[in-house]
């Protein structure tokens, strides 16, 4: 069973310097190694700015041949790293991504499945949609990524936990306010109530690193945090400031919890497929 020291980087990235952010994240990282911590984890795109729209040619990233990435990649044979940042892809697409890093390489790419293009957000404008939410081993345990919106729609951390999934990381951009007008209201509470849902109900840690500062207007509120498998608070970082916070994760209570509400080896998947092609041939 893992026990697993964790970091969670709440950070403003620099708004157009890709090397800036990746000083930033290897100042961060070789602090969480001096304290012992064996997987860190950045916020939604903390290798660049949140709003790219045409700047995103011009810092978008291939990880497999960057040379900025180099010492990451080096420093990951220490700590496993979690970063977000916009993907170049071989054939030529740009998708927000985030990379799992380990020994020295890279373990594993989640290209952001649900781009948010309403109000506020414009990313279907400027990026692909990934086609895959897998789940993947890594420090001896099952680890699952959703980027943002994608954790918003169930359907999503319901696919992990029922591949396997024991640690759910949650990379995000989280505004504070997202509507216009007279519903412009704090968003906190509703982003809180959803994590601590979706952890309890199917028994697995919940581990959201949200990004702080401003930027084009808009405010990031931070407030990073790690709910455990029965849906309480493990750690939880200040609002509205920069902070790593560190904290423990483990696979006993995601097999406790499992063992206590035996929901997810209860379901059945056969009727589950069977009713959504049922649904989807009715549309």
């Amino acid at each position: 069973m893992a026990n697993i020291k964790i970091a969670i980087a709440q950070i403003s990235p620099s708004l157009d310097n890709l090397d800036d952010n990746v000083k930033l994240h290897q100042e961060l990282t070789i602090s969480a190694i001096e304290k012992g911590a064996q997987l860190i984890i950045f916020p939604e795109l903390s290798l660049t700015r949140y709003v790219l729209r045409d700047l995103i040619k011009s810092i978008a990233i291939n990880p497999h041949s960057n040379e900025s990435l180099k010492t990451l990649k080096t420093l990951s044979r220490n700590i496993a790293i979690v970063f977000g940042f916009a993907e170049l892809s071989e054939e030529g697409f740009l998708y927000n991504s985030a990379a799992f890093l380990e020994d020295g390489q890279i373990k594993h790419i989640h290209r952001k499945v649900y781009l948010p293009t309403y109000g506020m957000f414009d990313e279907g404008r400027y990026f692909a949609a990934g086609k895959k939410v897998l789940s993947f081993s890594a420090l001896g345990s099952q680890f699952g990524i959703l980027i943002c919106e994608d954790f918003w729609h169930i359907s999503t951390s319901y696919i992990l936990a029922m591949d396997g999934v024991q640690f759910l990381l949650v990379p995000t951009s989280i505004p504070f306010r997202v509507l216009a007008g007279e519903n412009n209201t704090d968003n906190r509470q509703v982003v809180e109530q959803l994590i601590r849902s979706i952890a309890q109900i199917l028994s697995l840690y919940v581990i959201c690193a949200n990004r702080v500062g401003s930027e084009d207007g808009i405010t990031y509120w931070g407030g990073s945090e790690v709910i455990d498998p029965f849906g309480s608070v493990v750690a939880k970082a200040r609002y509205f400031e920069p902070e790593l916070l560190f904290t423990h994760i483990s696979s006993t209570e995601v097999q406790r919890a499992r063992v206590m509400m035996p929901l997810l080896s209860d379901e059945n998947i056969k009727l589950t497929l069977s009713e959504l092609n049922r649904i989807q041939e009715k549309r």
